[in-house]
C-alpha cells in the first residue's frame, strides 16, 4: 500500500507528463497521480490549481486543501519558508467571516484569583485576506465573546496582536496571546465562545507607550499623498504627543490655492466622526467643515497646519480616538513632488 502523505508543493513547472517542484535548494521530480480523493466516504474535486502527486512511490495532496476540509487553518511565511497549521484538536477554531484571514484557535481559560485568563493562538491567512501585503506589518484586534448555556453572554476578552517580521526571520503569521477576561469574569463555566475580529493595516507604534498605533488617514492633495504625523491617542493603550509639535516636523508639500484635500480611512478603519482644525502659532485651532472628507485650500499664499480628529465609538468597530497633523504650502505654482 503506498504511504499518504500530506505535502506542499512550493512552485510547480508542467512537463511532458511530469512535474517538477523545488524547495530551497532541492529539485524533485513527480508525476500527476491518476487517483480520485474521497472525504468521508464522498468524492471530492479538487480545486483549480491543485494537483495530486506520486513521488517515489508516495502520493502527495495540496496541504491547503486537505487542511481546510478537516476544519483546519493554513498560512505559508515565504520570509522563513515555514508553513503553519492551526487545527481544531485543541478546541474549536474560531473565525468571523466579515475579516477573512484571520483564525483564533487553541483557546485555554485559566482561574487567577476568581478571574480569568485566556491564552491560545491567532493565525493570519495572507492567501485568504485582501488587505494583506507581504513583508507589511498589520495589527489585529478582535474581541472573545461567551456565552452560557442559556446563550447569555457572560465574558468578553479582547485581543490585539502585530504581524510583523522577527529580527531573526522566523514566521511571524501565527502569533501566541495571553488576555485577561473584562471585568475578571469567571469563564470557568462557558458552553459558547465567538470571535468579532477587525484587521487593520498598522502603520506606527509608541514603544514608550507599549501600544499599537492607531489607523493612519490618507490625505491626499493634487493627486500627492501628504505625510501625516501621529498627536495624542488612545488605541490598544494611549500616548500624549504634542500635536504641533510633530506636525511641524513633517516635509511641507506645496499645493496650488484653492486645491481640494482630502482626507480617508481605507476598510474597515471609518471612523464613526471625522474633524478637522486648522492650528494657529499661539496652540488654538479653528474647526473647518468637511465635505465628504475633502475641503479647499487657502487662496492666500502661505505655510498651514492642520489637526484631524477621528473618534471610533465601538459600536460598528473598536472603540477609540486619535489626533492626526499635517502641512501644506500654498503657493501660485507649486512645484508637485511626486515621489
Amino acid at each position: 500500500m503506498k504511504k499518504v502523505l500530506f505535502g506542499l508543493v512550493l512552485g510547480m513547472m508542467l512537463g511532458a507528463g511530469s512535474s517538477v517542484w523545488a524547495a530551497g535548494e532541492s529539485v524533485l521530480q513527480a508525476v500527476k497521480a491518476a487517483v480520485s480523493l474521497h472525504m468521508n466516504g464522498i468524492a471530492a474535486a479538487l480545486p483549480a490549481g491543485y494537483e495530486i502527486l506520486n513521488y517515489d512511490g508516495h502520493v502527495y495532496v495540496p496541504l491547503r486543501y486537505m487542511a481546510e476540509q478537516i476544519g483546519a487553518a493554513v498560512s505559508y511565511d515565504e520570509r522563513s519558508r515555514t508553513v503553519s497549521v492551526l487545527s481544531n484538536q485543541a478546541g474549536p477554531l474560531l473565525h468571523d467571516p466579515d475579516y477573512p484571514g484571520i483564525y483564533v484557535g487553541g483557546l485555554q481559560v485559566s482561574q487567577t484569583n476568581g478571574s480569568s485568563v485566556v491564552t491560545g493562538l491567532v493565525l493570519l491567512d495572507d492567501a485568504r485576506s485582501t488587505l494583506a501585503r507581504e513583508k507589511m506589518p498589520y495589527a489585529f484586534r478582535g474581541d472573545l465573546v461567551f456565552y452560557d448555556g442559556q446563550n447569555e453572554v457572560i465574558g468578553r476578552a479582547g485581543i490585539s496582536r502585530r504581524f510583523q517580521e522577527d529580527a531573526e526571520g522566523g514566521p511571524y503569521r501565527v502569533q501566541r496571546f495571553e488576555t485577561p477576561v473584562e471585568g475578571g469574569a469567571n469563564l470557568s463555566a462557558y458552553a459558547d465562545v465567538v470571535l468579532v475580529g477587525g484587521f487593520f493595516m498598522h502603520q506606527g507604534s509608541d514603544s514608550d507607550a507599549g501600544a499599537l498605533g492607531p489607523p493612519i488617514p490618507d490625505v491626499i492633495a493634487d493627486g500627492v499623498k501628504l505625510p501625516v504625523a501621529v498627536g495624542t491617542y488612545c488605541w490598544f493603550g494611549c500616548a500624549e504627543r504634542s500635536l504641533l509639535g510633530v506636525t511641524q516636523e513633517l516635509p511641507v508639500q506645496a499645493v496650488a490655492p484653492g486645491s481640494a484635500i482630502r482626507t480617508s480611512f481605507t476598510g474597515n478603519n471609518r471612523p464613526t466622526h471625522l474633524l478637522l482644525y486648522r492650528l494657529h502659532a499661539d496652540g488654538t485651532m479653528a474647526e473647518i467643515q468637511l465635505m465628504n472628507g475633502s475641503f479647499a485650500a487657502p487662496e492666500r499664499e502661505g505655510v498651514y497646519f492642520y489637526a484631524v480628529r477621528a473618534v471610533w465609538d465601538g459600536k460598528d468597530t473598536f472603540g477609540g480616538d486619535a489626533s492626526y497633523g499635517f502641512v501644506v504650502k500654498v503657493e501660485a505654482n507649486p512645484v508637485i513632488d511626486t515621489q
